[in-house]
């Protein structure tokens, strides 16, 4: 186990190496995940900002933003940790460098599963859980519905994966 902690570190670094070497688009990629959520704030602030509108369809602002908070984290994890992975399989395969990876001492879906991450999506992570958060924090929140919401997440994710 710590000899996979230890690889997950190694492809971490160099992956974070790789796509911090231009700044820019560190920022840029930043700006895209601010105005990604500013726009869903956008649209929940004009149709709950309505004079008289406390729900629609029987969810308050507070529900509705808990939803973009999960649809949020959610795009996150798929742009972070899946979809990069995924893509590199495609291209490995077809170039004939899978046979490599295959080859290799260490467990081939983990190999292909964790070499490369997005790293410049991550703060879709970090905005998802504060709207999370935040939403929770004015809503009736028990710990059973904590633990049912995140072992549903984590069941969601992978069934995604």
């Amino acid at each position: 186990m710590t000899r996979y902690l230890r690889l997950l570190r190694i492809f971490t670094g160099a992956t974070l190496s790789a796509q911090l070497e231009y700044r820019a688009n560190f920022v840029g990629a930043l700006l895209a995940s601010l105005g990604e959520v500013g726009v869903a704030l956008l649209g929940l602030g004009i149709v709950f900002g309505q004079p008289g509108i406390s729900s629609v369809g029987g969810w308050s602002f507070r529900e509705a933003l808990l939803v973009t908070g999960f649809f949020m984290l959610t795009e996150g994890v798929i742009s972070v940790f899946i979809q990069p992975n995924m893509s590199k399989i495609a291209d490995a395969v077809r170039t004939g460098s899978m046979d490599f990876t295959l080859l290799k001492p260490i467990d081939a879906q983990f190999g292909v599963s964790t070499r490369h991450l997005n790293v410049l999506r991550a703060p879709d992570l970090l905005i998802g859980l504060g709207l999370i958060a935040y939403a929770a924090s004015g809503l009736t929140v028990t710990a059973g519905g904590v633990l049912g919401a995140a072992l549903l997440y984590v069941s969601a994710v992978v069934i995604v994966y």
